[in-house]
């Protein structure tokens, strides 16, 4: 598929990039029956650091989100935990992509659909109101699970304060470190 170069995905690259942290995105809530602690996840996105070619998030939607329109990444324009945590909320709302959603994101410079998948624009801009709305339309609908992979992760603990500030769910998941040899 030719992409559009604005609208490029993964920026590709050195083979010293690494997972740095893991986002399960699930429903606000499972059923009834589950009470608040349920999970089903429904797509997950992975934050790939290192190398020269700067962050992004890839996705992998799965179960009950995955129409196969959702971007396969989003570069990373800032590692201010800010624009870290933007970052997902564009993410967010590309892939889970309701209806809410769809009528705030097109028409702007940032989302576009091209050959039947949402491309984000590179470098893309969300201002604070633009934030504050998709943030509204998504926290009803769903919850976030975060497994920071090493230390040096930009969704630090800043980043995921700002999320929770913007009014998600973010349940944090310790990951298994191997023990010095």
């Amino acid at each position: 598929m030719l992409v559009p170069p604005r609208f490029a995905g993964n920026p590709g690259g050195s083979m010293s990039r690494v997972s740095t942290a893991f986002v399960m995105i699930a429903g606000a809530s499972v059923g009834p029956w589950s009470g608040d602690n349920g999970w089903r996840v429904g797509a997950t996105a992975q934050l790939v650091e290192g190398g020269g070619g700067g962050s992004y998030w890839e996705t992998s939607p799965s179960g009950h989100q995955s129409d196969g329109t959702a971007p396969e990444s989003l570069v990373i324009n800032s590692l201010d935990p800010r624009v870290v945590a933007q970052s997902l909320v564009l993410l967010l709302a590309t892939t889970v992509w309701n209806e809410e959603v769809q009528q705030a994101l097109l028409g702007t410079t940032n989302v576009e659909t091209f050959e039947g998948r949402r491309m984000v624009a590179n470098p893309w801009k969300l201002t604070a109101a633009m934030t504050q709305k998709l943030s509204a339309a998504l926290v009803p609908e769903i919850r976030l699970g975060i497994v920071r992979l090493d230390d040096d992760c930009s969704l630090d603990a800043e980043a995921v304060a700002h999320l929770r500030t913007l009014g998600f769910t973010v349940d944090e998941f310790l990951s298994p470190v191997p023990a010095a040899l």
